[in-house]
């Protein structure tokens, strides 16, 4: 049974993406659809299968509206119940392409996202609220992001592996204890 109604807000219900290869780099579900990891990668594999080869943005699979771009190497996804609002979802997947082009300098590729997994989150975080969309603007979005990249004395997320920014943050942590 579908959870949401034709006049819910517009909302996303998953923001997946994957590698060349169909391989998941990134996903954040906002709706228990796909409760179990397994489902979602069947979920994801399948809608690889059928995206890879085609030309379109716009598609419908297994009842869902999925926007989907493909950027150099990797396959962005914006999947939505078949209700919402087709142009809301492009405007959405346009803006959120464009602030990780900004954040990412204009490198939206698997290695770069890789490496700076820490901000592609955050751009996520400012752009949906459990899969409502909250912002358009990607200009807003990537100023908000960099803002709290950038916050107190570390150096700037965008600029750090996920592994540095851990090992940063452990660090911190220790400090504030022994004092």
């Amino acid at each position: 049974m579908d959870t949401h109604s034709p006049l819910s807000l517009y909302s996303v219900d998953a923001l997946i993406i994957l590698d060349s290869d169909g391989k998941r780099i990134l996903a954040k579900y906002f709706t228990q659809d796909y409760k179990s990891a397994r489902e979602q990668t069947d979920f994801e594999k399948q809608l690889f299968k059928q995206t890879k080869k085609l030309n379109n943005e716009l598609i419908m699979y297994e009842g869902k509206l999925v926007i989907y771009q493909n950027i150099v190497d990797v396959f962005i996804y914006v999947i939505a119940n078949q209700y919402q609002n087709e142009l809301m979802l492009c405007n959405f997947m346009t803006s959120f392409i464009d602030a990780l082009n900004i954040l990412l300098k204009n490198q939206v590729e698997k290695r770069v996202i890789m490496d700076n997994m820490d901000v592609v989150f955050l751009c996520i975080d400012e752009c949906l609220d459990e899969g409502i969309i909250l912002d358009n603007d990607a200009t807003q979005i990537s100023s908000r992001v960099s803002k709290k990249a950038n916050n107190g004395d570390t150096m700037n997320l965008s600029e750090q592996s996920f592994t540095q920014a851990f090992f940063n943050a452990r660090d911190q942590i220790a400090r504030s204890l022994l004092k």
